[in-house]
This record gives C-alpha cells, structure tokens and sequence, in this order.
C-alpha cells in the first residue's frame, strides 16, 4: 500500500538513510516523491503520476537500468570532481600569470589575447573530459564482455 511504501521510507530516512525508490505507478508517486531519490520506470512511453514525482525517469521496462543509471551518475559526479580539480588547479597558475607575476623575475608579460587564448583552452579541456562520458557505457560492456570470457 502507498502508506506503507512511505512509512517505510520515512523510518529509513529518520534513521539516517538515504533512500533511493523505484515504482512505475500512480500508487509509487507519493513513496517517489518522498524518497531521496525517485526513479520512475516510464513503460510503453506514457506519462504518468509517478514519472511526474520522481527525479529520474528511465525509458524501459528493466530493472537493470536503474544499475546502468547509478553507475552514470557516479561517473558523471567523476568528471564533475576532474574538472572542478582542473579548472582550480589551472586558475591557480594562470590567473597569477596573467595579472604578471612573471614580469618582474623572467620579463614576461601576458598579452590579454595570449591570456584569453588560455582561458578558451582550459574550457575546452574541461568540456572534452566531460565528453569522454558519452565511452563510459561502452567501456563497462566490453570489461564484462572479456570477464566473461
């Protein structure tokens, strides 16, 4: 019953919990939008109260995309921490360089194009690492394909 589904969920989360739930219902909406994290299975592509609830919503009938979307969301908090890493740690260097800190010690000075070229060029590193999740899925089925073998 959806009563019990939230009083469960509920207990879990006062216990210190994190609570993932996954329903495909109209009786999963109030469980979906209670937990944590909703995740609606949406079949047949139709819209219904529990794809309205939830935070994520998978186009299928199987269970086992809810593993395949964990699995991306950890990847993708991956790339997130890479590129916070990189844009810092680049800043950290080129921020002081572009304002002359080379100036007075080697007699160099940044022009601002130079220093624009710079910025343009951390972006770019930062939205292909981002890119490269679009492989993530692709590398998982061949690493289970050859541990299969």
């Amino acid at each position: 019953m959806p009563q019990q589904k939230s009083g469960i969920i509920s207990s879990l989360q006062n216990s210190g919990h994190h609570v993932a739930m996954v329903g495909d219902g109209i009786n999963d909406a109030p469980s979906l939008a209670l937990a944590d994290v909703g995740i609606a299975l949406q079949i047949e592509g139709q819209e219904n109260a529990a794809s309205n609830a939830a935070s994520i919503i998978l186009l299928g009938n199987r269970l086992s995309q809810v593993v395949e979307a964990i699995d991306l969301s950890r990847a993708t908090m991956g790339k997130v921490r890479q590129n916070l890493t990189w844009a810092v740690a680049y800043n950290v260097f080129a921020i002081p360089m572009a304002a002359g800190m080379l100036l007075p010690h080697f007699d160099f000075a940044m022009t601002p194009s130079l220093s624009g070229g710079m910025m343009a060029l951390s972006s770019i590193f930062v939205v292909t690492n981002s890119l490269l999740l679009q492989f993530h899925g692709h590398q998982r089925k061949r690493e289970k394909s050859i541990a299969d073998n």
